[in-house]
């Protein structure tokens, strides 16, 4: 999707596979799930195996329906949420 004229370019547009860049979303806002709590990642593969170890003992799992929730809103965003 065409990112709009006001908005600055994203991290993942510019950098290139080599680079250790992590970027990290939350349903918070963009989503309208303020206080829900589900949010992910986009970061190198080789990076994955360290992140995976730092969550799994500094998170706790999301409820089920806060994660479905997530999923419609990836799905649907755009038909539920306004702009």
């Amino acid at each position: 999707p065409a990112v709009p004229p006001t908005c600055a370019p994203s991290f993942l547009e510019r950098s290139q596979p080599s680079d250790r860049v992590v970027v990290i979303h939350s349903f918070s806002k963009g989503f309208l799930m303020t206080g829900w709590r589900v949010g992910w990642m986009v970061l190198p593969d080789e990076m994955v195996p360290s992140m995976a170890k730092l969550i799994e003992f500094n998170t706790s799992c999301a409820s089920v329906f806060s994660q479905r929730a997530a999923l419609v809103a990836l799905q649907r965003g755009t038909e539920i949420t306004p702009r």
